[in-house]
């Protein structure tokens, strides 16, 4: 009776060994691949999602930014405008203050 308890554990262990056949999915260059398909498919997506990002921005101002970019324009000539009278009125002060000395 021992005789055959060993006999069928030693028959268990050997089936056990012979059919841990490593599975192709478990091979590192298996991995490796499957992990560059992995890589390339974000990266491509990713390419994708930036174009349509870029491709919805317009590149025409519309007429709020036209606006915008003439009030900007006119209080530049303003200040422009203002820092002439002031160095002008500067320079008449000067002069009139040299004449009572």
């Amino acid at each position: 009776m021992y005789d055959m308890v060993r006999f069928l554990k030693v028959t268990s262990q050997k089936e056990k060994e012979s059919s841990t056949v490593e599975s192709p999915t478990r091979t590192p260059k298996h991995r490796r691949k499957k992990m560059n398909t992995i890589l390339k498919t974000l990266g491509i997506t990713t390419v994708l999602a930036l174009a349509l990002v870029f491709s919805g921005c317009e590149t025409e101002e519309g007429p709020l930014e036209e606006t915008g970019e003439a009030i900007e324009e006119t209080t530049e000539k303003t200040g422009d405008s203002l820092e002439e009278a002031a160095d002008e009125t500067e320079e008449a002060m000067e002069d009139a203050t040299e004449g009572t000395d």
